[in-house]
């Protein structure tokens, strides 16, 4: 959950249509996930500008009342409009209700064994998966993403990308015409996206 991209490569490659990270839902942990957020938006927007079209922060919190190991988690996702988060001055503190575009809240149960919420790192990094299949199964319909990151290593924790670019980059890397037909009938070019390059 640290703020750096995982490698300036992987920025100047290809551009995800989304990002999103996972964080307590308290003051300073909204405070630093829209902090990585606006970090990665602005680097990729440095190699593919306007790419991104979708940014979520999704916020976790205990059920007060919950033992030791809880068995429900609270969570509360914010999608952001990168349009607004690049507004914002580099070091411009904007109210956060006043920058979300859209917020869902839910109870997921806890399938899977978790550590004590009393170790915090520890307990953070065993929910993440639990969080990020009910992100993407509630808000994403499914599509495939890429694992993300989590836990303290660089890069966003979940990643996603348009089925178009998917194929458009399976058609560059293989030369197959396949691949090129699909992406562009999901997304015909016009010389304007570089999110992908079809041959």
């Amino acid at each position: 959950m640290t703020s750096r991209i995982a490698s300036t490569t992987d920025a100047r490659q290809r551009a995800p249509a989304g990002l999103g990270e996972i964080k307590p839902d308290h003051v300073l942990g909204r405070r630093e996930g829209l902090t990585q957020l606006r970090y990665r938006l602005c680097v990729y927007d440095k190699y593919h500008p306007g790419a991104i079209q979708d940014l979520w922060l999704i916020a976790y919190s205990i059920p007060k009342g919950s033992g030791a190991r809880p068995v429900y988690l609270d969570v509360r996702a914010f999608r952001f409009d990168p349009r607004t988060l690049r507004k914002l001055q580099p070091n411009e503190r904007a109210e956060f209700d006043k920058l979300y575009a859209k917020r869902v809240e839910d109870r997921i149960p806890l399938t899977s064994p978790t550590k004590s919420r009393t170790n915090r790192s520890g307990f953070g990094i065993s929910v993440e998966k639990t969080i990020r299949d009910w992100f993407v199964k509630t808000q994403l319909g499914n599509r495939p993403v890429e694992p993300g990151t989590g836990s303290n290593r660089p890069g966003a924790d979940i990643i996603w990308y348009e089925l178009a670019a998917l194929y458009g980059e399976l058609a560059a890397e293989l030369s197959d015409p396949h691949f090129g037909e699909l992406a562009r009938q999901l997304y015909p070019p016009t010389g304007r996206d570089p999110r992908y390059v079809v041959p």
